[in-house]
């Protein structure tokens, strides 16, 4: 597992949002580079909301859309696991 992308993958699990979470990243991921201009503009507010961990791995799970695709590769791996 990717060590910036696990305190993301393990709050999404954690809270029980592994399946939206994989449906919402499919859906978005061909706009990964205006979700990533939108997270640089918003970044402190959601400093704020999900403490720095979280922003850190939200921005690197946004970096690229391989990137993006890890984090779902993570997200199915840690459901199929449970």
């Amino acid at each position: 597992m990717r060590a910036d992308l696990r305190p993301l993958v393990e709050a999404i699990v954690r809270r029980g949002f592994a399946e939206p979470a994989i449906f919402m990243l499919e859906m978005c991921k061909p706009l990964v580079g205006c979700l990533r201009e939108a997270y640089a503009l918003s970044e402190p507010m959601v400093q704020i909301f999900v403490g720095p961990s979280l922003a850190a791995s939200m921005k690197a799970a946004l970096a690229s859309s391989d990137d993006t695709e890890c984090l779902i590769s993570l997200l199915e791996a840690s459901r199929a696991s449970t």
